[in-house]
């Protein structure tokens, strides 16, 4: 296809008569011996991916990776998700409120 390289800056003209066609299209015959030579002009069918493999390709992207660890390390840097610090007593946000409440 490399006789119509940049087909969209060409007059149409030209374009056909490299593609040997005219604007009217082409004949019965001519499309039959087209189909027998080149083949029909359909898409193949998509690879079916196992569905685990595709799971893993949506964490191959490095930001994911990045969010992943710091999603990982974010409780270890701010206590855990009860409120807890790392010595493992309760936060004094927990107790202020706790003290208020009365509980």
């Amino acid at each position: 296809m490399s006789n119509v390289d940049r087909f969209w800056a060409r007059p149409s003209g030209e374009v056909l008569a490299a593609l040997d066609s005219c604007t009217e299209g082409l004949t019965s015959s001519v499309a039959a011996s087209r189909l027998k030579a080149f083949g029909r002009n359909a898409l193949t069918d998509p690879k079916v991916r196992p569905w685990l493999r595709l799971l893993l390709s949506r964490f191959a992207s490095p930001l994911v990776i990045i969010l992943m660890v710091a999603a990982l390390v974010s409780p270890l840097r701010q206590g855990d998700v009860l409120g807890r610090d790392h010595a493992g007593q309760r936060g004094t946000k927990c107790n202020r409120h706790n003290q208020i409440e009365g509980v």
